[in-house]
């Protein structure tokens, strides 16, 4: 699950190749640490690209609202 990272922090994802978290990065870090790091302060779970969407919605178009031209400034 996708993370930001408050605090480095060493982690495997396989049980032997040992990686660095760095703190203020975003890493997918394995489901089954993430309860433990968020208690420890350690771990923020990053939004959801949903979540996020939800937050900032796209501003709505009227409908009579005409397109704008895009005028050149070069003599023809």
């Amino acid at each position: 699950m996708r993370c930001k990272i408050l605090k480095s922090f060493p982690f495997t994802r396989d049980g032997f190749t040992m990686e660095e978290a760095v703190e203020g990065e975003f890493e997918d870090i394995p489901a089954d640490l993430i309860s433990g790091l968020e208690k420890e302060k350690m771990v923020q779970k990053a939004p959801s690209k949903a979540a996020k969407a939800k937050a900032n919605p796209a501003p709505d178009k009227k409908m009579d609202e005409a397109p704008l031209e895009n005028k050149s400034t070069k003599a023809e």
